[in-house]
């Protein structure tokens, strides 16, 4: 089984979006430490900018074939509707010097270990070693809750890391070296 010890980003980066959201604090991402990046839309019914991760050290081997991705964060938000917690969501898309190939999700953003994509999925990108290896590769989050509300809303993220599924002479195998599934760290 082919495997890279670095699955967390290298890079972080805001990437505006239509309503002009930042992420601030966007390097928090690149460590599983329970310190976050943070977004603050002042109107629920309005989307973050992309919080981007990228620069992930995958060392896939030349003659690979990428067969998926799967991306997992933990994020949360402290916006209520009539009491309860609101379900917030999150869409991801695959980053190559630009965003690429179709949005995933949605996905909750409620606290817990959120997972976009899966071992067979290529998020409707065409995906190579040489991409995946690049400093340039990674995904883009973006979060919303999609009531229409003039109550703003705040979103924070601690990480993104990501697991690439490719063949090589016929056997699946994980470039992160643990199982592949993400294991969920919080309660």
């Amino acid at each position: 089984m082919a495997s890279t010890s670095n699955n967390l980003p290298g890079t972080a980066a805001n990437l505006a979006g239509p309503y002009a959201h930042a992420w601030s604090s966007v390097n928090n991402i690149k460590l599983i430490d329970g310190v976050n990046a943070a977004c603050s839309c002042p109107n629920s019914d309005e989307e973050s900018d992309w919080l981007l991760a990228t620069n992930f050290g995958f060392s896939i081997p030349d003659g690979a074939t990428i067969v998926g991705v799967r991306v997992g964060f933990l994020g949360t938000t402290d916006y209520m509707f009539d009491g309860e917690p609101a379900e917030q969501v999150a869409y991801g898309k695959l980053y190559n010097s630009g965003l690429i190939g179709a949005e995933r999700g949605p996905v909750s953003f409620n606290g817990g270990e959120s997972l976009l994509g899966a071992s067979n999925n290529l998020w409707g990108a065409t995906l190579t070693p040489a991409i995946i290896n690049g400093a340039n590769f990674g995904v883009g989050l973006k979060a919303f809750i999609g009531i229409a509300d003039t109550f703003p809303v705040n979103f924070t993220v601690d990480y993104i890391r990501m697991i690439v599924f490719y063949s090589e002479g016929g056997a699946m195998a994980s470039s992160a070296g643990f199982p592949t599934h993400l294991w969920k760290l919080r309660n």
